[in-house]
């Protein structure tokens, strides 16, 4: 394997004899990763899921990443995976090693989901947790800011969900957080985690059937429906990730380690990761938000003492309900978000 410099590769592929370097490189790979600009990222798994994001950003196939149907445009990066958890992983891993997110991006998986309750069908829940069906295993992505829609639980399995009857109601109400199916999420979820903080990560989920996998409808029709489900929340959606993308590139890593707290911050901000039991990566999100705080001149000291007045003086809360506080404190000072 050779490793270049970025100078040295654009010294390269500028005066490249194609005879020579493509013995040693795949050249429109290559040229993938020096385009690199920010932007945030859209994960489908199918077409129709994806057409609506096409038309809205304007994004345009990228002809040279062939194996993977990749479509980018000023704003946006789309991906599509197709169905299932490993190749949405297969996916994912390959197209963010060619364009490494930056500091201020995002990523947002979006697309249609199946729900017992069939008066829930059109409507859409932001993932609060992901079930990988085959293990067991369990995520949590952070939601840390303020989203249009409610949370659901997503469980990812191998195959469509399909159920020949739904089993009787005992009761009017249904269980919340609600429980939806999908066939992608965990897959995302794995492949994204390495390049992306949990709170960077979104899941949304529109109810397209009452796990009949739409396999009662004709395949134009079925098509219809998925892109019509996810153009039914494209009026919510778009100026929520228009809002979170001004914040990010606002809020990057980068520019918060060149910044310092006030005096009285950094002694609020250490009784804070005390009280709050918060690891490492919560301790650097708490300081994200009174370092965005401190930037933008909005006073939080006193206010933040405040709200945490009888957890300061008696800071015996367990991490989860710590990691509670802290959300709390996120949708307090950033409720525009």
């Amino acid at each position: 394997m050779i490793i270049l410099s970025r100078e040295r590769g654009k010294k390269l592929l500028q005066n490249r004899d194609d005879s020579i370097l493509q013995q040693f490189f795949i050249l429109p790979r290559l040229d993938c990763i020096l385009e690199r600009i920010s932007m945030f990222y859209i994960v489908t798994a199918l077409y129709e899921e994806a057409l609506p994001f096409l038309e809205k950003y304007r994004l345009k196939r990228k002809t040279d990443f062939p194996h993977f149907e990749l479509f980018i445009g000023e704003e946006a990066m789309l991906l599509i995976t197709r169905p299932g958890a490993l190749r949405a992983a297969t996916a994912l891993s390959s197209v963010l090693t060619a364009f490494p997110p930056q500091d201020e991006d995002f990523l947002l998986s979006v697309g249609c989901a199946g729900c017992i309750l069939e008066e829930k069908l059109g409507e859409a829940f932001i993932i609060s947790k992901i079930t990988e069906g085959a293990s067991g295993r369990v995520r949590y992505p952070e939601l840390l800011f303020r989203c249009p829609f409610q949370e659901a639980e997503v469980i990812t399995e191998a195959k469509i969900q399909v159920i020949q009857k739904p089993p009787e109601r005992k009761f009017d109400y249904f269980p919340e957080p609600l429980l939806l199916y999908d066939m992608e999420a965990a897959g995302v979820y794995e492949a994204a985690i390495p390049y992306f903080s949990c709170e960077r990560l979104l899941f949304v989920k529109v109810i397209s059937d009452p796990l009949t996998g739409l396999l009662e409808l004709s395949m134009e029709e079925r098509r219809r429906r998925i892109t019509d489900n996810i153009v039914s929340i494209l009026p919510v959606l778009e100026p929520w990730l228009a809002q979170l993308n001004d914040f990010f590139k606002n809020f990057s890593t980068n520019h918060f380690r060149k910044s310092m707290l006030i005096p009285e911050g950094e002694i609020l901000f250490t009784r804070l990761c005390t009280a709050l039991h918060l690891s490492t990566a919560s301790s650097l999100h708490l300081r994200q938000l009174m370092l965005y705080l401190t930037l933008s001149e909005i006073p939080y000291v006193d206010s933040m003492k405040k709200l945490l007045a009888t957890l300061l003086e008696t800071p015996y809360w367990t991490k989860k309900e710590g990691l509670q506080y802290l959300g709390e404190l996120y949708e307090y000072y950033l409720s525009a978000i």
